[in-house]
């Protein structure tokens, strides 16, 4: 099951915009920056902090800047948010995840 957690990662100075999707105790957030920011060690460690203060079930956090992928998070949430059941683009999600984060 997908869940939608942001709000804490958007309260950081550094961030303009944040979609987090949370499922098997793992998170994934993409982040828009604010202009002139880069994700760094530092950077991915407040986030992380920040998912895990919404959400204590969260063990890893994976962060990505990549725009392609903060469009399809934000998708994503905007269909949760709707009411559409994860299970329908599941498959889809997990691609995604696959091709920014070839570890996870």
């Amino acid at each position: 099951m997908l869940k939608f957690k942001a709000d804490r990662v958007e309260e950081l100075d550094e961030v303009n915009g944040a979609t987090v999707l949370v499922t098997d105790h793992k998170a994934y957030a993409a982040v828009d920056l604010k202009n002139g920011t880069e994700v760094n060690d530092d950077l991915k460690n407040k986030i992380e902090e920040k998912v895990k203060e919404s959400d204590t079930s969260v063990g890893k956090v994976y962060v990505s800047e990549d725009p392609d992928f903060s469009t399809q998070m934000k998708d994503y949430a905007d269909r949760i948010k709707a009411g559409e059941p994860a299970e329908g683009f599941f498959d889809e999600f997990s691609d995604a995840v696959r091709r920014v984060f070839p570890s996870a």
